[in-house]
């Protein structure tokens, strides 16, 4: 498998690259689709202004990261098991006031 082609598989599919994340491609296209508005609309009125660019390029990647880190928080990792973890309560002995520090 190329690096290109494993960099593409890793980007959109889930833990384990088992199934093809709803997030992580729409998180694309979104990306996508974003850059290909600000050049077409760049060709059209000949205008760019880096601060709006910025701004909405910053609200498009946190709205990907925060759907992929809610999607994410949701899924099962594959092949995981669950274990739990009991806590042993410890006490420690009495002190003795006439006991004789040596």
């Amino acid at each position: 498998m190329s690096a290109d082609v494993k960099l593409l598989k890793d980007l959109l599919y889930s833990k384990g690259n088992e199934a093809l994340d709803i997030a992580r491609l729409s998180a694309a296209i979104a990306t996508i689709a974003y850059w290909a508005g600000v050049f077409v609309l760049q060709y059209q009125t000949g205008k760019f202004d880096p601060v709006e660019v910025g701004t909405g390029w910053g609200l498009v990647a946190a709205g990907n990261g925060g759907w992929i880190f809610a999607r994410q928080a949701k899924e099962e990792t594959p092949g995981a098991t669950v274990t739990t973890t009991t806590t042993a309560k410890v006490t420690a002995p009495a002190a003795q006031p006439d006991a004789e520090i040596v």
